[in-house]
């Protein structure tokens, strides 16, 4: 593949779309990008929501109870891991992510600055999430840990997402890393393969997070408390793990 494309006049790169666009639309190389400034806006402002909410809880751990958890350490792995994809998903904007792969030239989804982000991107994705949803699952320990069954479900939660997403992460870092001898856009077409897991990893990622939500339902339904209680301590537990 490198060599083909290496054989092609760059100019004919420079004006060659990246797929063949739908019927009824024509490739734009020079339109408006108009997910950019949305995309920046909403990741931007949902990082910044993730600061303010762990800084209450370095505050909180510090100051008031005056001692640090497991979950502090991989609450703070899951705000450093997703700031750092977050940087990688704004330098991959620069390089034209956010239009429609017709409106792309050749010449820069072949590009080595291209590939490698989209390489970062593709085994990275998963760390964050394993580290968010870990520290859900050593909470829920700290606080259901008397109550035997929901300690198992726990334990087998957090055991089976750190194993696909600690598998998944590998899996795709291998299939996608650039071989010796070979070229970035040669790695483009491992990177492709790793689409195959794309989707029930999807699913399987919709799973866990339905998993984690109603553990904490059925822990507080078995506490000695009146209807309206459980459901103010329920809502406490939606709004955390929204």
């Amino acid at each position: 593949m490198a060599d083909l494309l290496g054989q092609i006049d760059p100019a004919v790169l420079a004006s060659t779309p990246s797929m063949k666009p739908p019927d009824g639309a024509v490739a734009d190389f020079d339109g408006p990008m108009l997910w950019r400034t949305t995309g920046i806006s909403i990741t931007s402002v949902f990082l910044a929501l993730a600061l303010g909410f762990v800084a209450i809880r370095v505050y909180t751990k510090t100051i008031i109870v005056g001692k640090g958890s497991w979950d502090d350490l991989t609450c703070g792995l899951g705000l450093l891991s997703t700031i750092a994809l977050w940087i990688v998903f704004l330098l991959l904007i620069t390089q034209g992510f956010g239009r429609h792969f017709w409106d792309l030239p050749l010449s820069v989804t072949t590009g080595d600055s291209f590939i490698k982000l989209n390489y970062i991107i593709e085994w990275f994705t998963c760390i964050p999430y394993m580290f968010v949803k870990l520290t859900f699952f050593i909470l829920y320990w700290k606080i259901f840990k008397p109550v035997r069954w929901l300690r198992i479900a726990i334990v087998v939660g957090g055991t089976v997402v750190t194993a696909i997403y600690l598998v998944s992460t590998l899996a795709s870092l291998i299939a996608s890393t650039r071989r010796p001898g070979t070229t970035w856009v040669e790695s483009l077409v491992n990177c492709l393969l790793c689409k195959k897991i794309g989707i029930p990893l999807v699913a399987f990622s919709l799973v866990s997070d339905v998993y984690i939500l109603i553990l904490p339902i059925f822990g507080v339904a078995r506490l000695q408390l009146r209807a309206r209680q459980k459901y103010g301590v329920i809502m406490v537990f939606m709004s955390g793990l929204g």
